[in-house]
C-alpha cells in the first residue's frame, strides 16, 4: 500500500558535529506544520541505500534525504535500487518526490534549486509540497554497475580533489573550505593523462586531459561553478566543460572564472551539452573519476541522462 507519510532518511555523520541538533531544529517544524513522517538514521557505509529502497518497497513515494550532497546522492541511488527490483519495475522516477533537509558540510545541489540552507525553513517546504522534475543520470563504469547523478561529476582534477576533500572528512575535518583546501592540495601532485571523449557517439576531444566537469546541477565544490551558469535540471541534457593540458599556473590563473561561471568561456577550454558522454582512456593511465563527490571508480566511464524525471521540493 503507498504510504502519504514522508520517509526521512538522517545521516548523522553528515555536517560539522550538529547534526542532530539541526535535525531536531527541522523536525520541530515538520511536527508543528503537520507534515506526517517517519524517520531512520544511518547506520553505517552502505545502509542508507539499502534502508531507502525498503522504504520504498514498503510503500513511501516521498522521500527526504536529510544531510548533504552525498546523503542526497545514496537516497536516488537507493529508490533506483528499489525500480531495478521485480516489485518496482511497475514504477518509475516519476512516481517519487525527493526532498532535501540540507545538514551536510557540503550543500551544493540545493544552490541550483534554491532551497534554503536552514533546515527548519528547507522542513517548511514540505508543506507546501511544490515540485519540479529533475532529470536522472545514469553512470556506468567497466564494472557494469549503475550509479545515479544528482548533482555533478568529473573526471580527472575534479575527481582527485574530491577524493582528497573524502580523505580529509574521513579524519575528522569539516570545513566549508575543505573543497578550497583540496583543491590546493591536489594541484602539486596532478598530472594529465590521454583520453578519449565522445558525445553522443561523435569524438569531440582526443588527448591530454587536465580535467573534465559534467553537471546536471550548476555548482560543486561549496559554490564553484565549473560549467555554463545556464545549466538546467530538466532539459535531458549534460552540461560539460573539458579543460585540455595546461601547466598548473595557467589553471590557478582561470579559478576566479570557476567562482564567476565564465571558465567555460575561455580557452583552451571546450563547453558543450549531450546526453550521452563517454570518456575513455587512451594511453595506459586511467584516471578517478567522481560522481556527487563520490570517487567510484576509474574510467572508461559513461554519464547519460536516461529519460526519466523524479519531482523534486522546491521553494514557491
Amino acid at each position: 500500500m503507498v504510504s502519504d507519510e514522508w520517509y526521512m532518511i538522517v545521516n548523522p555523520y553528515a555536517g560539522s558535529g550538529k547534526t542532530l541538533e539541526r535535525w531536531e531544529q527541522a523536525r520541530s517544524q515538520l511536527e508543528r506544520s503537520g507534515v506526517p513522517f517517519r524517520f531512520e538514521f544511518t547506520e553505517g557505509e552502505g545502509t542508507l541505500p539499502v534502508k531507502v529502497c525498503r522504504a520504498c518497497a514498503a510503500g513511501y513515494r516521498h522521500i527526504a534525504a536529510v544531510g548533504g550532497d552525498g546523503t542526497v546522492h545514496e537516497t536516488l541511488s537507493g529508490i533506483m535500487a528499489f525500480l531495478s527490483t521485480e516489485d518496482g519495475s511497475a514504477y518509475s522516477p516519476s512516481d517519487f518526490t525527493l526532498a532535501v533537509i540540507p545538514i551536510g558540510s557540503g550543500n551544493d545541489w540545493i544552490r541550483t534549486t534554491g532551497v534554503p540552507r536552514d533546515p527548519a525553513a528547507a522542513a517548511a517546504l514540505l508543506a507546501d509540497h511544490v515540485t519540479i522534475s529533475q532529470d536522472v543520470v545514469r553512470v556506468t563504469d567497466a564494472s557494469g554497475k549503475a550509479r545515479y547523478m544528482v548533482n555533478v561529476g568529473g573526471v580527472g582534477l575534479d575527481a582527485r580533489v574530491c577524493a582528497k576533500v573524502n580523505r580529509y572528512k574521513a579524519l575528522g575535518y569539516r570545513n566549508r573550505l575543505l573543497y578550497a583546501l583540496a583543491l590546493v592540495a591536489s594541484l602539486r601532485r596532478h598530472r594529465c593523462v590521454d583520453m578519449l571523449v565522445r558525445c553522443d557517439g561523435n569524438t569531440i576531444y582526443s588527448g591530454p586531459v587536465y580535467t573534465i566537469a559534467v553537471a546536471n546541477g550548476r555548482y560543486s565544490g561549496g559554490g564553484f561553478r565549473q560549467t555554463s551558469p545556464l545549466t538546467a535540471l530538466d532539459d535531458g541534457l549534460l552540461d560539460v566543460s573539458v579543460v585540455p593540458r595546461i601547466n598548473v599556473f595557467q589553471f590557478l590563473a582561470k579559478v576566479p572564472t570557476i567562482l564567476t561561471g565564465t571558465l567555460y568561456r575561455r580557452k583552451p577550454v571546450m563547453a558543450f551539452r549531450c546526453r550521452r558522454l563517454e570518456v575513455l582512456p587512451s594511453g595506459q593511465r586511467g584516471s578517478v573519476y567522481e560522481v556527487d563527490g563520490e570517487v567510484p571508480g576509474t574510467i572508461p566511464v559513461t554519464m547519460e541522462t536516461s529519460g526519466d524525471r523524479i519531482n523534486v521540493v522546491v521553494p514557491r
